[in-house]
């Protein structure tokens, strides 16, 4: 229920599930039409020999005012009172009376974590699958969770639990490449080529927006209509303005149009998330794309290049020492100068290269050869004569 100029009834079925709605100024007025409704439909169900069970269902208070949130809704099905409930779940998004979706977003981060566990126990930073493998598995049990019903919940979503629901995935990632928990977001995202949940939730809710364009879509008239009061952010409040750029002109919305614009503005998304990640630590500018040569080397070897590539690697003093300073000195052991970080390991006296950093992007089994780094070539296949 929520605050309008008028009063609204309307009922929503999916399946087996449904749901009876009612909005409107005041709640006293909404609970005895509900009551009235919920007779109507009772009497219904009786005639077809089902029955509405009380105790199976649940009543939920949607409103602006916090004050109202902890009231105790009279709503009754054959005199029997129907639990009010505060976070109710709907086809497997979990609601508040305040539309926050606070709980949603705990739950999705609990199943989250759960899964990352999973992808702990396929692979460690020195064993295991290959990070294509453990990002496919990432995307297979974790992804679908992150994107699920995005459109719904996207819009209201505040800044911190956006933050809870990044840190998931920066854990998932971190364990699919190997990665420590100093390495860079952007360096996550840069080497997974993921994009950040955030960023990928908002595209796919202006391309859900923009696919409601059509006519012939199921939630047209629905979405597109304006409240008569705003009282929080809708996908059409958010999103609207920013789809217009994506269309050509007053035309109707037809299928090939569609497919135009859910291609701009996937392409956009991912440009925009591209210029907003910060330059490599090691580099200085914006990290290029790694060599899929990388694939021939052993796990070890790749967990060990992509840290060197974040500028955080247990292969360096000077991760070590920030770690332990009693334990490890920021000193190269070869030539004892410091600090002993990424840059050094193409600068150090001791062994000197034409080398510079980069190639730990352009080729990797190079860089693994110059850095004495296991490159899966030691074991030899026998001579047929051996």
């Amino acid at each position: 229920m929520a605050r309008s100029a008028a009063t609204t009834r309307k009922l929503v079925t999916y399946a087996d599930d449904g749901n009876t709605l009612c909005s409107g100024p005041k709640i006293g007025p909404l609970c005895i039409q509900l009551n009235s409704y919920l007779d109507t439909l009772d009497t219904w169900f009786s005639s077809m020999n089902l029955q509405i069970s009380a105790s199976k269902s649940m009543a939920t208070i949607f409103t602006t005012f916090s004050n109202e949130v902890g009231k105790d809704l009279p709503i009754y099905i054959k005199g029997k009172k129907v639990p009010t409930h505060k976070d109710p779940k709907i086809l497997g998004v979990t609601l508040d009376p305040m539309m926050t979706f606070k709980y949603h977003a705990k739950n999705i981060k609990e199943k989250i974590n759960s899964r990352n566990n999973i992808l702990k126990a396929l692979a460690g930073s020195s064993w295991g699958k290959e990070k294509e493998i453990l990002l496919t598995t990432y995307t297979a049990i974790s992804k679908s969770i992150f994107n699920y019903a995005a459109p719904i919940w996207t819009p209201t979503l505040s800044d911190t639990h956006w933050g809870e629901l990044q840190t998931a995935q920066n854990a998932a990632l971190r364990t699919s490449l190997g990665c420590v928990k100093m390495s860079s977001i952007d360096h996550l995202h840069s080497e997974a080529k993921c994009m950040p949940v955030k960023d990928h939730n908002i595209m796919l809710s202006k391309q859900f927006l923009l696919s409601t364009l059509r006519p012939s879509h199921a939630n047209h008239s629905d979405i597109n209509a304006v409240p008569p009061r705003l009282m929080k952010e809708t996908l059409t409040s958010k999103f609207s303005d920013s789809i217009r750029t994506h269309l050509q002109g007053d035309i109707v919305m037809d299928d090939l149009n569609y497919k135009e614009g859910i291609k701009s503005i996937h392409t956009e998304s991912v440009k925009r998330t591209i210029q907003q990640q910060e330059v490599s630590k090691v580099l200085g500018v914006p990290a290029p794309p790694v060599s899929s040569t990388e694939r021939i080397l052993p796990r070890k070897t790749r967990t060990i290049l992509s840290q060197l590539r974040s500028g955080y690697s247990t292969h360096l003093n000077s991760f070590l020492a920030r770690i332990n300073p009693l334990e490890h000195s920021d000193n190269c052991p070869s030539c004892g100068e410091s600090p002993h970080n990424t840059a050094h390991l193409f600068q150090c006296q001791s062994n000197p290269t034409d080398y510079t950093e980069r190639i730990l992007w352009e080729d990797p089994p190079a860089a693994a050869a110059f850095l004495g780094l296991d490159t899966g070539q030691d074991e030899l296949p026998l001579d047929d004569n051996d």
